[in-house]
């Protein structure tokens, strides 16, 4: 355990510490610790759960709170909003480990809350988007926010045009500009992603998610490119599947030489949706198909799962 890799799902960093996942119970059948370390490692874990719980408490009553406050009184969504982002600021002042939990809480669903508001006092214009995205970016890299960073990427995202929606039993997902949307992530991962490795513990978090969310972002819009091109510069979908095949390689290509196992993971699942796009576009559905298709995403998952437990990268 002590030779794993802090880039491990199983570790993150935080402001002041780094955390692990143990197996206290492996630990003790393999002979690695012994009854006294266990029964000290399990107490102290329990000690940890409950103070979990007791945030997870309190949240749910201040967001209950919240909504109910909103549901009165609908004008002073912003007003609770920001109160509740600024509450969770100075919970982070105290540096208190046991208010971690409960100050993520308020901040996220504060900043969601004043989000929202001004998206639907706007109508959704992109300068509402785009200024939320700026926001949260901007919050997120002092205090180390990973879902902040996402959300905020997400929001720049929406002002150029993408987005999600529901409507019985069916999602929907668009990006109307595929060809700026490509261009304006591609941009913003390589730079998240040099920041990150350039900057102190805490902003180099929150720039890694910025980098990987803006990954995601680069292979939605070649998705959608590959299927119905680019009617704002008249782009056929063969260049944007071209150009995406290309660009999937040389990022796997890439992530193997520089050991970057989350790269190669979203490469390969990008690999696999663009490969199935395409093969059950051209040969349809139908018993073979569907038979050979089944059988080569076996075969491809076996294969990631194989890299991922060597960690040969």
């Amino acid at each position: 355990m002590c030779g794993e890799n802090i880039s491990s799902p199983l570790a993150t960093r935080d402001e002041e510490s780094m955390k692990i996942v143990l197996d206290i119970d492996k630990l003790l059948a393999d002979g690695e610790i012994n009854r006294a370390e266990y029964e000290k490692l399990l107490a102290l874990s329990s000690h940890s759960a409950a103070s979990s719980a007791f945030n997870l408490l309190i949240g749910f009553g201040v967001i209950a709170i919240a909504a109910g406050v909103i549901a009165l009184v609908p004008n002073l969504a912003e007003i609770v909003g920001f109160a509740l982002a600024v509450s969770s600021l100075s919970l982070r002042t105290h540096r208190r480990e046991e208010w971690r939990l409960l100050s993520t809480i308020c901040l996220v669903v504060g900043a969601l809350i004043l989000a929202g508001a001004l998206v639907a006092r706007t109508d959704g214009h992109y300068l509402t988007f785009t200024g939320i995205g700026v926001g949260f970016l901007g919050v997120s890299f002092p205090i180390g926010s990973g879902l902040l960073a996402c959300l905020g990427t997400l929001a720049l995202a929406s002002a150029v045009g993408a987005g999600t929606a529901y409507s019985h039993a069916s999602y929907f997902i668009w990006v109307e500009r595929p060809t700026i949307a490509i261009l304006l992530f591609t941009i913003a991962a390589v730079g998240f992603y040099h920041a990150s490795v350039r900057l102190p513990n805490i902003p180099a978090r929150s720039a890694l998610f910025a980098s990987r969310t803006s990954v995601f972002l680069v292979n939605l819009g070649f998705w959608i490119g590959s299927l119905w091109g680019d009617r704002l510069y008249s782009l056929p979908p063969a260049l944007f599947s071209l150009t995406w095949t290309a660009g999937i390689i040389g990022a796997g290509i890439w992530a193997v030489r520089n050991h970057r196992l989350w790269l190669l993971n979203v490469s390969a699942v990008f690999g696999g949706i663009h490969f199935y796009t395409q093969y059950f576009s051209i040969l349809g559905f139908h018993p073979l198909s569907i038979l050979l298709g089944g059988i080569g995403a076996v075969l491809s998952a076996l294969a990631l799962w194989r890299v991922n437990r060597g960690k040969s990268i």
